[in-house]
């Protein structure tokens, strides 16, 4: 919480001494300026505090639903978490390139090609054919060999490596990750998707997901990332072809198909 209230102090003392300077005449250049200057500022004390971009911004959309602040300084936060989005849109999580993507689909049943693992549910939902029936789930989706639950569904320890783990309050029964967005590119043709299952052939490679060391999984392919079939399509591509994909926030994503619908639903384990 202290680690926040330095990003607003920023915030308020930027605002005033940029009134008290500029009081009688205020030029577009130096508004821009102070918006460039306390965006780098932010940026800068939120790596020395170990603070993930991504949680800043949403830390500081708190203070455009505040009553008490006036409409100028409201601006002026706007502009600036605009630029911080900027930033954060641009490569801020790692992109893990010339990875081996397979390809699966909800309907398949469990048979040799899919190592006998039934695709009608998944990691976080056994109801996930009938919620993609029901036309609540994306179907633009994917799988990584990472669940922040262990088999007895108790969150792991390892969870806290998430980026934006401290975005939020996580609730006992919600996931940090199912739902997540990725940009997912072949070419120069690029997809978004959201995450909805676990796989291929591992639940915990917390280090290859997150961050960049190498794959685990060295079976069937050698896939490290699972693709819905109008994500595939879409990127013109078959299983084992190669992909470069990383994380997104929600606000990066491209308005196209995958928006069309978007999956919110929570955890269904029974």
């Amino acid at each position: 919480m202290l680690k926040i209230i330095k990003f607003i102090f920023i915030l308020f003392l930027s605002w005033i001494l940029f009134q008290n300077t500029f009081s009688s005449s205020v030029q577009p250049s130096d508004y821009n300026d102070l918006v460039r200057k306390v965006t780098n500022k932010i940026i800068l004390l939120g790596r020395e505090n170990n603070l993930n971009l991504e949680v800043i911004v949403g830390r500081i959309n708190v203070l455009l639903n505040n009553k008490a602040y006036s409409n100028d300084f409201k601006n002026f936060v706007l502009e600036v978490n605009e630029a911080l989005k900027v930033r954060s849109c641009n490569n801020y999580y790692p992109t893990h390139n010339n990875i081996t993507a397979s390809v699966f689909w909800i309907w398949e049943e469990a048979n040799s090609s899919n190592a006998y693992i039934s695709n009608n549910v998944s990691a976080w939902d056994v109801r996930w054919l009938e919620h993609l029936e029901q036309g609540i789930e994306n179907t633009y989706y994917f799988a990584l060999p990472y669940n922040d639950f262990d088999d007895n569904w108790v969150r792991k320890a390892n969870s806290k490596d998430i980026p934006w783990y401290k975005s939020k309050e996580w609730k006992n029964n919600e996931s940090i990750v199912k739902n997540r967005w990725v940009k997912i590119s072949h070419n120069w043709k690029t997809v978004f998707a959201q995450w909805e299952d676990v796989g291929p052939l591992s639940t915990d490679d917390v280090n290859y997901v997150f961050w960049n060391s190498d794959p685990k999984n060295t079976f069937w392919l050698q896939a490290w990332i699972d693709l819905s079939p109008h994500a595939s399509e879409y990127l013109g591509i078959n299983s084992s072809w190669l992909v470069d994909w990383s994380f997104v926030p929600e606000y990066c994503v491209w308005k196209w198909p995958w928006l069309d619908t978007t999956t919110n639903t929570d955890i269904t384990w029974k």
